[in-house]
């Protein structure tokens, strides 16, 4: 388990519903990451401990991803969601939880955003992240593949 990080009961078999209950001005306080056998909650001070700068890499969050080929990242809201390779996800992806002013503001994409450098389209660049769920083999997408902007 990554440092910081809370277990949280499954729920459902095994899988978290993803549901957000704990709101601070409209935006979720932590990121849950799903992988099947349970749920690993890091909450903003985690994050702020893990990465000072304001940000946190993909793969200090998930550790070791095993069997799993694709990393899934949904809106708190469950509005958006991307699935993203594994490779691409952990080689350029980072979580902003800050910028110079303090927390990341829900306009700027906060309080928690994922930007994918390099990435093979901007959708993977999710705002508002709540859900973090690690699969095999892609989950469908809330955009389509090549979107028009």
């Amino acid at each position: 388990m990554s440092p910081g990080a809370t277990l949280v009961p499954s729920i459902e078999g095994g899988t978290h519903t993803g549901e957000v209950t704990s709101y601070r001005d409209g935006v979720t306080e932590w990121i849950d990451i799903e992988d099947g056998e349970g749920v690993r909650r890091f909450s903003r001070h985690t994050l702020e401990r893990m990465g000072p700068d304001g940000r946190v890499a993909v793969g200090d969050l998930v550790g070791d991803p095993g069997p799993f080929t694709h990393i899934s990242f949904e809106s708190a809201d469950a509005s958006y969601r991307a699935s993203i390779p594994m490779s691409s996800a952990v080689a350029g992806g980072v979580i902003i939880h800050a910028d110079s002013g303090g927390p990341l503001d829900p306009g700027d994409g906060g309080p928690f955003r994922l930007i994918v450098t390099d990435g093979d389209t901007a959708c993977w660049n999710v705002k508002g992240v709540a859900v973090i769920r690690l699969t095999v083999g892609p989950e469908p997408d809330s955009v389509p593949p090549s979107p028009s902007h």
